[in-house]
C-alpha cells in the first residue's frame, strides 16, 4: 500500500513580488519609454533599459504604470478592460502625427493583474532592423540579411515603381494621405508603401522630422526585403532615417543603421561611402549638443586623404544619393574648431576647415552624371529646370491658406518669417501637386518622379528648396502693398517677382543657389522663438488635413 502513495516534493520559496518604485523613478525615464515603447516589444524595452540604465521593474510593473499613464502601442486604439473576439479596429490615420509629439491623457481602466490583450498588440515595426539595444552589446558587426524568407516583397529599380498603377498626380483624391501602420510589413502593398513614402516626404520638408522617422525606417525595412533592390535605394532610405532621428531611442536605431554601414560598406565609391555615414553619425550627436563625440565623428571622417573637395570626383556613376550629401558636408560650418579649445568665453564659434569650397561646387556642377550636369553653360539634368518651371506655371492658380498667414503677419525674426513664408508657400504648391488640379504638361513635372533617381533627394526636398530659391530672388524686387487680409496675395506676388527673376538666370548661377539653399534648409531648424513655434503648431494642424 505504501507503494501506492505519491512522494510529495517541496519546492522552494515561491519568488518575492518586485520590490515597488517610486514614482519619481519613472517619470525620470517617462519620454525615453514613451519612444521605446513605440518601437519595440514590452520584452524588448525591459531588456533594453536593463542593459542601458540597470532599470529593472517587473513586467507586471511596467504594464500597470503604461496603463497609469495612458501610453498605447503607435497606431492602435485604446484598450478596454474586455477585448471584443474580433479584430482589433484600426486607429484613424492621423495618429501618425499625435503618436510622437504628445501623450495620450486617456487611461485604460483594466484589472491591475490582466496583462496586455494580445488583440491589441501589434508586430514591431522595427524588428529586424537593429534594434537600439544591438549597440549595447560588445559585438557590433550585426548585419542583418536584406532577403528574409518570410516577405514576398516585389522587386525595384525605383522609387517610381510604387507609384506605377497608383494613385497618381492627376487623382482628385490623391491629396489625401492614408497610411495605416499598425499592420505587418509583409502586409503592406506597393499603394501603402507608395503612400508612406508620400507622408515622410512631406512630413520631413515641413521639418517634422521625428513624425517621418518611423515611416523612413519601415520603408528601409521594405526595401531590405525586396529582392534584387539596388543598394542606392536602401541608402537613400538609411540617410533619410538618420536625417530625421531626433530622439533617444531614434538616436540608437539611427546610429545602428549607419554602423552597419560603416562596418559593410558596398560599392566603388567606399571614400565616400566612409566619409558621408561618419558625418551623418557625427550630425546625430550633434542634435544632442554632445559635441565631443561629434568631433570624434568628423576627425574620423576627414582623417582620410581624400577627405577634401577632390572628393567629389570620387562619387559613383551609378546613383546620385552621395551627390549632395558629400557636398554639403565639405562646405559646412562645424561646430567646434577640431584642431583647438573652445575660446576663453568657452563658446563654440562656427568653423570652416577651409576646404577650396568654390572647387567643389565648380566640380559637382559640372559632375556628370551628377544632379545639375551643367555642359556648356546648359544644365544637362532636368530635374531642377522642371521644378522652377513648373511652380511658376502653378502660382497663378494657387490658393494660400489665410489661416496660416496670420500667424506669419506677428513675426518678428526675419529668419522665421522666412522660413514660414516658405513653409506656406510649399503647402500651397504641394495641395495643387497632390489636388488633380494642375495643368501643367508632363514634360515640366519629370521632377516629381525622377528626383530621387537623378538628383539624389526626394522630390519633396528639391520642391521646398526652389521655394526657398523663388523667395530669396524675391527680397530685393518691389512687391505692391496688401492689407492684413491679403498676406497670401503678397506672398504671391513675392513669388512671382522671384520666380520672373529666376527665369532670368543662367543654369550655373541657378545651380548654385539651389546648392545655397538646399545647404541652409539642412542646417536651420527655425530655432525655439515664441512666434516661430506658434506658427509650428498651426502647420501641424494644418497639414493633418493632408494626413
Amino acid at each position: 500500500m505504501n507503494s501506492d502513495r505519491q512522494e510529495l516534493i517541496w519546492v522552494g520559496p515561491s519568488n518575492p513580488r518586485a520590490k515597488r518604485l517610486p514614482q519619481k523613478s519613472w517619470e525620470g525615464y517617462k519620454e525615453e519609454l514613451f519612444q521605446l515603447y513605440q518601437m519595440m516589444t514590452l520584452d524588448e524595452l525591459m531588456e533594453f533599459m536593463s542593459l542601458r540604465h540597470d532599470f529593472g521593474p517587473s513586467r507586471r510593473q511596467y504594464i500597470f504604470q503604461f496603463r497609469k499613464w495612458g501610453f498605447r502601442k503607435y497606431g492602435n486604439p485604446v484598450a478596454t478592460s474586455t477585448p471584443s473576439a474580433g479584430p482589433a479596429k484600426r486607429s484613424p490615420p492621423s495618429s501618425t502625427y499625435s503618436a510622437y509629439s504628445t501623450y495620450s491623457t486617456s487611461v485604460v481602466h483594466a484589472p491591475k493583474r490582466r496583462e496586455l490583450s494580445p488583440a491589441i498588440e501589434v508586430k514591431d515595426p522595427f524588428h529586424g532592423l537593429g534594434l537600439p539595444f544591438d549597440t549595447i552589446h560588445a559585438d557590433e558587426h550585426h548585419v542583418l540579411s536584406r532577403h528574409p524568407d518570410d516577405y514576398r516583397a516585389p522587386a525595384l529599380n525605383d522609387f517610381e515603381e510604387w507609384a506605377k498603377g497608383q494613385r497618381r498626380i492627376n487623382d482628385p483624391d490623391a491629396s489625401s494621405i492614408h497610411v495605416d501602420i499598425s499592420q505587418d510589413i509583409d502586409d503592406f502593398s506597393d499603394e501603402n508603401i507608395y503612400e508612406m513614402k508620400r507622408t515622410a516626404d512631406f512630413l520631413y520638408a515641413m521639418s517634422f522630422p521625428r513624425d517621418a522617422f518611423v515611416l523612413y525606417v519601415l520603408i528601409l525595412k521594405r526595401l531590405r526585403a525586396s529582392p534584387n533592390c539596388p543598394d542606392w535605394m536602401i541608402l537613400w532610405a538609411t540617410i533619410a532615417c538618420a536625417r530625421t532621428a531626433w530622439g533617444s531611442g531614434e538616436f540608437e536605431i539611427a546610429r545602428s543603421l549607419l554602423k552597419q554601414r560603416l562596418d559593410c560598406p558596398s560599392g566603388s565609391a567606399c571614400q565616400v561611402d566612409q566619409f558621408v555615414m561618419r558625418m551623418l553619425l557625427a550630425d546625430t550627436y550633434a542634435r544632442i549638443s554632445d559635441f565631443e563625440a561629434e568631433k570624434m565623428h568628423i576627425q574620423a571622417a576627414l582623417r582620410a586623404e581624400s577627405a577634401n573637395e577632390t572628393l567629389i570626383s570620387a562619387l559613383p556613376q551609378d546613383h546620385r544619393t552621395f551627390d549632395l550629401w558629400t557636398y554639403h558636408f565639405l562646405t559646412r560650418e562645424f561646430s567646434v574648431d577640431m584642431d583647438q579649445p573652445p575660446d576663453a568665453a568657452g563658446q563654440n564659434t562656427p568653423y570652416s576647415y577651409r576646404f577650396n569650397n568654390e572647387e567643389a561646387r565648380r566640380m559637382l556642377l559640372h559632375l556628370k552624371p551628377g544632379p545639375f550636369e551643367i555642359e556648356n553653360g546648359v544644365m544637362m539634368n532636368p530635374v531642377l529646370r522642371s521644378c522652377l518651371q513648373w511652380t511658376k506655371c502653378e502660382l497663378s492658380n494657387l490658393a494660400i491658406d489665410p489661416h496660416l498667414c496670420e500667424y506669419m503677419d506677428g513675426m518678428t525674426h526675419s529668419e522665421a518669417h522666412k522660413s514660414a513664408q516658405a513653409v506656406i508657400l510649399f503647402c500651397a504648391f504641394w495641395e495643387r501637386w497632390h489636388s488633380g488640379k494642375s495643368s501643367t504638361a508632363d514634360d515640366l513635372c519629370v521632377w516629381t518622379t525622377k528626383a530621387e533617381k537623378l538628383m539624389g533627394i526626394s522630390a519633396c526636398q528639391v520642391l521646398i528648396a526652389v521655394v526657398f530659391m523663388v523667395l530669396s530672388a524675391a527680397e530685393n524686387a518691389r512687391v505692391g502693398h496688401h492689407d492684413k487680409g491679403k498676406l497670401g496675395n503678397l506672398l504671391i506676388d513675392r513669388a512671382q517677382a522671384g520666380s520672373l527673376y529666376l527665369s532670368s538666370c543662367d543654369d550655373v548661377i541657378l545651380a548654385r543657389c539651389f546648392l545655397l539653399n538646399f545647404s541652409a534648409m539642412e542646417r536651420y531648424q527655425g530655432g525655439d522663438m515664441g512666434d516661430w513655434t506658434t506658427f509650428r503648431a498651426a502647420t501641424r494642424e494644418y497639414a493633418k488635413g493632408f494626413l
